[in-house]
């Protein structure tokens, strides 16, 4: 699918949203990004955005196409590693005939400069795009050759006295490769180049220079990008936390959220930071339009699928609130993540279920989705996904027609029952199926 990107039709958006969601909890695997860029009907070329950074008004494209398998059977033009599982990251081949040259500090600046000029004046934005790309596999050769910090000093000199930006008018978008496959500008792109690095030389720029005060969002999470890579991508760096939660508790930037704010959710993501998760409800409680429900719920539901006591702190944290009808299906889509197979897991679904806050409305939505085992397959700016098998799914599709087998007979659900028995024709059939083809 296409990056999920921004028209100003709020009736359209709103609706594209919800219908997102619903395919999602049906079980579809979707390939999809869930940043609200600007530009969804322009095409790079003619995509326009102000010198501002904008904020998103939605991030569902109207015309959301029907989800299909991913097919990684190979990995994206450009990348090394063949038969890469879906939401690894490739590695970048090294050298393309513009780079292939030996490279040397003076060299390595002379390339630089010859493709910021080219950036300067590239007429349309499918170029820029390429040249984006060409700068990638740039600084990987020159990592390769000259050393990861003596890339790094070159580009903190780059951003250093005198820094000239240049407004690229692109999205902020990731790359499936780990590199950013579009940025709103030059700076952004230098930053990008630090952040392949890893090198402690660019995580102190980062906080001495880019993290030491809020500028604009796309900053921020090129900073926080830079200093995930720098530190090995360690969860429990506490400056690292510190600055994410500052990003996401920022009121100017979280109430009229950018592209590049909704990208940073992953890190949450990435970083399985469970103090942020009441944040991220509260966004999952947010406007439509503003594109944040729809990146807290693909966050929470990721997180959920493998720590219960995430799906739990969301119906601690919304207990007692009268939710809308969206924001109860996307609760109940994100417990609805939880692993029949096991018994902690089942515990926080049992104590859902029995919750007088869940209504009767809510709880027929739960069960005509439980167990949920679709994959929404992103390219993200730091985590990366790892789908279950075939047999693992098989396994919990196993479950949960077992579970819903003995709900079924169970008199306390009787009010349930056509959603119950609709389920166990549903599961039946997979189960069947996946027994038939020897998987199970």
């Amino acid at each position: 699918m296409k990056p999920l990107e921004t028209q100003n039709q709020p009736g359209r958006i709103g609706k594209a949203l919800a219908m997102a969601v619903a395919v999602a909890a049906l079980g579809w695997v979707a390939w999809t990004l869930w940043t609200g860029n600007r530009s969804w009907d322009a095409s790079p070329e003619t995509a326009e955005v102000p010198d501002a950074e904008p904020a998103v008004a939605g991030a569902i494209p109207p015309d959301f196409p029907r989800p299909g398998m991913p097919g990684y059977q190979q990995p994206p033009a450009g990348m090394a590693t063949v038969g890469t599982p879906p939401g690894a990251r490739p590695i970048p081949s090294p050298a393309t005939p513009a780079t292939a040259r030996q490279l040397d500090a003076a060299s390595l600046g002379a390339e630089i400069q010859r493709l910021r000029e080219a950036l300067l004046t590239a007429a349309d934005g499918r170029g820029r795009q390429r040249l984006i790309q060409e700068f990638g596999e740039l600084v990987a050769t020159a990592i390769g050759q000259l050393g990861a910090d003596a890339v790094a000093e070159e580009l903190v000199r780059l951003l250093g006295a005198g820094f000239e930006d240049i407004d690229f008018r692109l999205p902020f978008q990731p790359g499936f490769d780990g590199r950013m496959e579009t940025v709103p500008n030059w700076r952004s792109l230098l930053l990008d180049g630090l952040a392949a690095t890893a090198s402690p030389v660019a995580a102190d720029f980062v906080r001495n220079h880019v993290l030491d005060q809020p500028r604009t969002t796309a900053d921020w999470a090129m900073g926080l990008k830079v200093v995930w890579e720098a530190s090995g991508q360690q969860r429990d760096d506490p400056y690292f936390s510190a600055k994410l939660a500052e990003m996401l508790r920022n009121p100017t930037w979280t109430q009229q959220p950018t592209g590049a704010l909704l990208e940073s959710f992953d890190f949450v993501v990435a970083q399985h930071n469970k103090d942020l998760v009441p944040d991220m409800v509260r966004f999952l409680e947010g406007e439509t339009d503003s594109g944040t429900p729809f990146a807290a719920a693909i966050v929470l539901q990721r997180m959920a699928s493998a720590d219960p006591s995430v799906a739990a702190t969301v119906v601690r944290e919304t207990t007692g609130v009268q939710l809308d009808a969206e924001v109860a299906k996307s609760r109940a889509t994100i417990v609805a993540k939880l692993d029949p197979t096991s018994e902690a897991h089942l515990n926080v679904i049992r104590d859902y279920l029995a919750d007088p806050g869940v209504s009767a409305d809510e709880a027929d939505y739960f069960l005509r989705v439980f167990p949920q085992v679709n994959v929404i397959i992103t390219p993200n700016i730091a985590s990366t996904q790892y789908p279950d098998t075939r047999e693992t799914l098989a396994r919990k599709q196993q479950a949960g027609l077992a579970l819903f087998e003995a709900w079924a007979a169970d008199p306390a659900f009787a009010s349930q029952r056509s959603a119950i028995e609709e389920s166990v024709a549903r599961l039946t059939e997979v189960v069947e199926a996946a027994r038939r083809a020897g998987i199970l």
